[in-house]
């Protein structure tokens, strides 16, 4: 874990996202339903707790990115 540039903490390189901008970033994220790769593609440089998992949980559970991907 490193502390750089204003004061933003990164872990593995990936800027970590705090758990109050998760909600708004994912609802960002999901907006036109770009499926699974294209979400996980988005979050590539960010880091919080079970990302990876949450972007597939919201693809599965999306009717408009299953019927697109």
């Amino acid at each position: 874990m490193s502390l750089e540039r204003n004061d933003i903490i990164y872990i593995d390189e990936k800027e970590v996202t705090s758990e109050e901008l998760r909600r708004p970033l994912f609802r960002s994220l999901h907006r036109g339903h770009p499926v699974r790769d294209g979400m996980l593609q988005a979050v590539a440089d960010l880091w919080c707790p079970r990302m990876h998992r949450d972007v597939v949980m919201l693809a599965q559970t999306c009717e408009h990115c299953q019927s697109a991907g």
